[in-house]
């Protein structure tokens, strides 16, 4: 049992070391386990294809859609902070269209990342239930989709000179948010919580999910490395789960 996990998720602002952690642990885990591994064979290559086309598409495409916010100034000094701006854009739009692949491959990879997180909780001896296709897919692209629409509504207002920095951090919070949600999504579902039970997890645990996701999106900026980010969260999101449920339990034979 790995000490900083066997709490399972925090509230307090230790959460967000824990939360983070868990990525970590989830991709050792994942490596070290071959039924793991061969469960995210698949996730993976769609979010390779997906990726590459939404980075690709960003970096040809970065300066035009800067252009439609703010046309490129003569002056050297606005010139400078053109590019300066156009580099958060590029950065901004990137967490939008990487959180909106994101939610595509969960949507197609779902019933693989469901296996991951049963196969995780099985391991606790605790019981699961696969759900069905529509019963785990449309309530969760809702979900997913809120996210993304958050964090570019947030994104658009940061664009605002000097007044814009708070929704920046918004929409930052906004997209690790979003990714947290994605990681343990799969574990809550199995173990039957329903969707309001599930958004209230990341109120409950605001820390924990805030370190799942930061670690998510920081690795989504390194291609390879991305690629590995989205099983390896749902697996080290499903042992903070487990974790969590052991105790809750172990607490409920003590109260008898």
């Amino acid at each position: 049992m790995d000490p900083l996990l066997a709490k399972g998720p925090r509230q307090g602002p230790f959460g967000f070391l824990v939360g983070a952690y868990a990525v970590i642990w989830g991709l050792s885990r994942m490596v070290s386990d071959k039924k793991l591994r061969g469960l995210a064979t698949v996730p993976l290559a769609l979010t390779a294809v997906l990726y590459l086309l939404a980075v690709m598409s960003l970096v040809v495409l970065g300066d035009d859609l800067m252009r439609l916010v703010w046309t490129q100034p003569e002056s050297t000094w606005l010139l400078v902070f053109w590019w300066m701006a156009t580099v958060l854009l590029v950065v901004g739009a990137l967490l939008v269209l990487v959180l909106l692949f994101s939610t595509i491959a969960e949507a197609i990879g779902g019933a693989f990342y469901d296996k991951m997180a049963i196969r995780v909780l099985h391991g606790h001896d605790l019981a699961t239930r696969e759900p069905g296709l529509i019963e785990g897919t449309v309530p969760d692209i809702f979900r997913s989709l809120i996210f993304v629409v958050a964090t570019l509504f947030f994104g658009v207002l940061g664009l605002v000179p000097v007044v814009g920095v708070p929704f920046v951090v918004l929409g930052t919070a906004c997209a690790w948010l979003g990714f947290a949600s994605g990681a343990v999504n799969p574990a809550l579902m199995v173990t039957e919580h329903k969707l309001g039970a599930r958004l209230g997890w990341l109120r409950t645990y605001l820390f924990t999910a805030l370190g799942l996701g930061a670690v998510v999106a920081a690795a989504m900026l390194m291609p390879f490395l991305g690629l590995l980010a989205l099983p390896a969260s749902i697996v080290g999101a499903a042992e903070l789960h487990a974790q969590a449920l052991v105790r809750q339990g172990a607490m409920r034979r003590r109260g008898r």
